[in-house]
């Protein structure tokens, strides 16, 4: 039985994380293409992310400006450089430009460049007040005024001589409170090094702007905000002042920590060799940043009416946690039941901040005996269908995280897409495997790919075509995990020569012998596609009759005419 959840989660790898900023979120192959492209896209250039993830990211640049953004990606392939922060002209779907920054890292491994991520953000209104303040035009003081990053001007000892509203806001400072006071009363002692540098480099003429630049300053209630500062020199009659603006990094490194989290957590899951293993990942992960004591993980039983403890666990070694799991393994969750039955059932996510001020919580008092105070459940969704149920457990009482909660969510649906492929491949394994063990000793050449065209299963005669046998003469190999070139004497000829026939049309004609190819799908009770399944038969000898008689057939009208 497969639940219904009354909440579908249908968006695409980290659309969740990115909805929290207004920055498009990017990542790109070594080459320069767009792998994942956040949905902000859509509103900053008008695209919609299908149709850039596998364009080159410098389409979306004015041609201009694209051989120095050509540039610093020869210089992060060069390790000459590691991170980029640069202002560029952007170019809209419809043709349009738009002032955007860029922020580029470079990805590596083992040395080498093998992506490139980071944020593009529209700073069309930035560009625009900084000219307003140039001017000091009247006309853009409401836009700078309205502007979210902080526009301030002060004099080169520091002292402030003006603000906007974004400032305040972001500080908590009133404007009177403001007129008093200095740089060095915003930014932190540590830092401070670097704001009186960039300063006395414009006061002494050197250089007239400077930026962008890190900065952390300090509110008024003593929180922290990171800046991201471009600062330049203005003359106001007699006066010299400094004019610049500092953007809040507060949203975007939180971003880029849950991205790298996120990123990470997913290449690990589609990389662990069974389900297990990749439920072990996840538990271990999250439990992690989460900083729970244990995890456990809930899978359908085989009937599928219910949910089972899972082999999968994450930390708690500790006996009392030991007795909990092991009472755990002998009970089971209809939908609705307990926390887990109703996350399988509604597919969204339940926090238990006591579980003791909790009513019906089904292992009450085992959870008490082992010292377990607080729970969060969360679905692995697949589309709309829940494939299991992960529960986290801490020994004191918590409030709902919202943060961490976010990206166990998304996390957990990203992995359910994983896990619910690999099961439809298990399940897929097990039938080919019988399958093939039954065409073992066919004449005919048998191979059968998953629905991602990933070969899963060819047997001795498939083999021989390839130009390749099977190790120890095994009838039929299925090798899910691997892939089924792990199971040939020649791997490589084996890989190449499969993909060619597989994708090949017609007729075989090889080594003077004729093979009638034929394809069809493999699907589920469910009707959904589950892979194809190719047979080449030899059929030379049917085809060298059908020619004799034909021309018999030649023969005999000629002596008739």
């Amino acid at each position: 039985m497969t639940p219904e959840p009354t909440v579908a989660r249908q968006d695409a790898f980290f659309r969740e994380l990115v909805e929290l900023s207004t920055d498009v979120v990017y990542r790109l192959d070594a080459a320069g293409v767009v792998t994942f492209m956040s949905g902000a896209v859509t509103r900053i250039f008008g695209y919609t992310v299908d149709e850039v993830v596998g364009r080159n990211i410098f389409d979306m640049m004015h041609p201009e400006t694209r051989k120095a953004a050509l540039a610093r990606r020869a210089a992060k392939e060069e390790e000459r450089e590691e991170t980029s922060v640069y202002e560029t002209l952007g170019l809209r779907k419809d043709g349009s430009t738009l002032w955007i920054e860029v922020t580029s890292t470079a990805v590596r491994k083992d040395g080498r460049l093998v992506a490139i991520q980071g944020a593009i953000r529209d700073i069309s209104a930035r560009r625009a007040a900084l000219d307003a303040l140039r001017g000091s035009d009247a006309k853009y003081r409401e836009l700078v005024e309205s502007a979210s990053d902080i526009i301030y001007t002060h004099t080169l000892d520091g002292r402030f001589v003006d603000i906007n509203e974004g400032a305040l806001q972001a500080y908590g400072y009133t404007r009177e409170e403001f007129a008093s006071m200095k740089v060095q009363d915003l930014v932190l002692p540590e830092d401070l090094p670097i704001a009186l540098q960039a300063t006395a480099a414009k006061a002494s003429g050197s250089m007239a702007r400077t930026g962008p630049y890190p900065l952390r300053t300090r509110a008024k209630d003593g929180h922290v905000i990171p800046l991201e500062v471009t600062s330049r020199v203005v003359r106001d009659g007699d006066r010299t002042l400094v004019q610049g603006i500092g953007r809040d990094l507060t949203e975007r490194q939180a971003a880029k920590a849950t991205f790298d989290v996120l990123a990470g957590l997913a290449a690990d899951v589609r990389a662990a060799p069974t389900t297990e293993d990749a439920l072990h990942v996840l538990l271990e992960r999250l439990a992690k940043e989460g900083a729970w004591t244990c995890g456990e993980a809930w899978a359908p039983a085989p009937d599928g009416k219910s949910l089972v403890l899972s082999p999968a666990w994450s930390g708690g070694t500790e006996p009392a946690i030991q007795r909990f799991r092991k009472l755990s393994q002998k009970i089971s969750y209809g939908p609705g039941e307990g926390a887990i039955g109703r996350v399988w059932q509604t597919g969204t996510s339940v926090w238990l901040s006591d579980l003791r001020a909790t009513p019906g919580v089904v292992r009450a008092s085992a959870a008490a005996a082992a010292g377990v105070r607080s729970a969060a459940v969360l679905p692995l969704l697949d589309g709309t269908t829940v494939v299991a149920v992960l529960a986290f457990f801490a020994p004191e009482p918590r409030s709902q995280q919202l943060s961490w909660l976010r990206v166990a969510e998304q996390a957990a649906a990203n992995a359910g897409m994983v896990l619910a492929r690999r099961q439809a491949q298990d399940r897929l394994a097990d039938a080919l495997g019988l399958m093939c063990l039954q065409l073992g000793a066919s004449p005919a050449a048998v191979l059968v790919v998953d629905a991602s065209g990933n070969l899963v299963a060819a047997n001795a005669a498939f083999a021989a075509l390839c130009g390749t046998a099977l190790r120890n003469g095994r009838p039929a190999a299925v090798t899910m995990g691997g892939g089924v070139e792990q199971e040939m004497e020649d791997p490589a000829r084996f890989a190449e020569r499969a993909r060619d026939l597989y994708m090949g049309r017609g007729d075989l004609r090889q080594a003077g012998r004729v093979h009638e190819r034929s394809i069809v799908d493999l699907r589920g009770d469910d009707g959904k596609g589950h892979g194809k399944l190719m047979v080449l038969r030899d059929v030379t000898a049917a085809r060298e009759t059908q020619e004799s008689l034909r021309r018999l057939q030649q023969r005999e009208t000629a002596a008739d005419a």
